[in-house]
This record gives structure tokens, C-alpha cells and sequence, in this order.
């Protein structure tokens, strides 16, 4: 369990996709933030996707040293060129996520670049069948974009759906393509 004075720490770094920020302690990544249209809004996207870790400290960090750190943002590089990247070495940090959106991220987690899966497949499989709308606001909230892969759920009828990071379904379709999955 994470103590209270514990600062969550913040940094946004560079990509071939645009520029991404992140969260993280001791407990592991808090969030992900792809990027948006400012600055600005990169920051207060990254604190509120951490929010549901009980500690209102932040620490700006310019270059982190931490390896956990490094090597995620190493990962998220060459995820935007293109290289084939296994993200499962990352530990996330679960913290204030309901039981049935960790059993539909979790089971997300594992499903390889390349393919994609309907929101109805992906409830049943997390072994909720018939909970593809739940599913989609757990996918809605994902903390982890791009390592817990929810640009790759669509709707039953083949179409991309939804996708919260900025830019929407273009960003979707991008992500998609980049994977060769479209």
C-alpha cells in the first residue's frame, strides 16, 4: 500500500508521435498521457489520470533516473517508430482501480500488437460476458495507454469505436496502422 507522503512524479519527454508524459512512484507507473494539444494540457491530463493515487504531492522530474523510468519511455519510443516492443517488464500501479476494470485491463495487457478484439470478446474473456458497454468505460479511463492497449478494442460491426486520448479515432486509426493491424 502506497504511504500518503509518498510524491508521485511527473515528466513529459519526447516521441516520434509527439510529445507524451507520465507519472510514476514506487508502486510503478501511475499513467501515461499521450499527447495533446498543448503543454498545458499534457500536464493536467498526466495529474488527473494519477489522481486515484491518494497523494496530492507532485515532483517534477527533467530527466529521470530511475530504470523503471527510463526504460518505459525507452519503450514508448520505439513503440512510435514502429519496432516491435514487449511492455509486460513495466509494472503498473493498480491503486484505485475498481476490480472489474483491472480484470478488463489485465486481461487486455496480453493481447499481441497486430490484432484486435471486440469490446463483447474482451468482456467475456476478462470473464464478464455480456458487459461490452462496462467494458468500454473501463477502457475509457485506462491509465496505461499503448502498454495496456486499448486502441486495439472495436465495435462488433468492424468500425474503431471510441478512443479518449486526443485526437480521438484519428489517433486510434494512427495507433492502429502503426501496428499493422489496418
Amino acid at each position: 500500500m502506497q504511504r500518503r507522503s509518498e510524491a508521485v512524479q511527473i515528466c513529459a519527454f519526447d516521441t516520434s508521435f509527439g510529445r507524451c508524459a507520465m507519472s510514476w512512484n514506487s508502486g510503478g507507473l501511475i499513467s501515461l498521457v499521450l499527447p495533446t494539444s498543448s503543454a498545458k494540457s499534457l500536464e493536467q491530463a498526466v495529474k488527473e489520470k494519477s489522481s486515484r493515487v491518494s497523494c496530492l504531492e507532485f515532483d517534477k522530474v527533467q530527466s529521470p533516473k530511475d530504470p523503471m523510468t527510463k526504460r518505459t519511455i525507452a519503450l514508448v519510443n520505439s513503440y512510435f517508430e514502429g519496432k516491435p516492443v514487449d511492455f509486460s517488464p513495466i509494472e503498473l500501479n493498480w491503486h484505485g482501480l475498481s476490480e472489474f476494470s483491472k480484470s478488463v485491463l489485465g486481461t487486455l495487457r496480453d493481447l499481441p500488437s497486430g490484432e484486435t478484439i471486440t469490446y463483447g470478446e474482451l468482456a467475456a474473456k476478462a470473464g464478464h460476458s455480456g458487459a461490452s458497454r462496462a467494458t468500454g468505460t473501463a477502457l475509457s479511463n485506462n491509465p496505461f495507454p499503448i502498454i495496456v492497449p486499448c486502441h486495439r478494442v472495436i465495435r462488433s460491426d468492424g468500425s474503431l469505436g471510441q478512443f479518449s486520448a486526443w485526437g480521438g479515432e484519428k489517433t486510434k486509426q494512427k495507433l492502429l496502422k502503426l501496428e499493422g493491424a489496418i
